[in-house]
């Protein structure tokens, strides 16, 4: 059964200078939903993602997961979201199982 609001974005904007990276993003993740975001490099993907996460600032619109502001409920949102990047984040000589537990042992998971 899908239920309550999990992630949330509204009008959701980012820039880098002049460069418009997400413009006017709107969806909702709910309770039990399984949600993937596909399109070409450049697209936003990831800096929508990291809105999401609370690890960069939206330009415009809003943001929410668990009903919090993801931006000013960062340091609350960092204990119970996890964001892994698909590059430059993980460590080649251990395994995707041991990355993970090396993370979560760093973050006091």
């Amino acid at each position: 059964m899908v239920g309550s609001s999990l992630l949330s974005a509204q009008n959701l904007e980012v820039r880098y200078g002049d460069l418009e990276a997400v413009r006017g993003t709107t969806f909702e993740v709910r309770t039990g939903e399984v949600v993937g975001m596909i399109g070409p490099d450049g697209a936003g993907k990831t800096s929508t993602l990291r809105v999401l996460a609370g690890l960069q600032r939206s330009d415009a619109g809003t943001a929410t997961a668990f009903g919090h502001d993801c931006w000013s409920s960062r340091r609350r949102l960092h204990s119970q979201l996890g964001y892994l990047a698909q590059r430059f984040a993980l460590y080649g000589d251990l395994t995707v199982d041991e990355n993970i537990q090396f993370f979560a042992m760093m973050n006091g998971v």
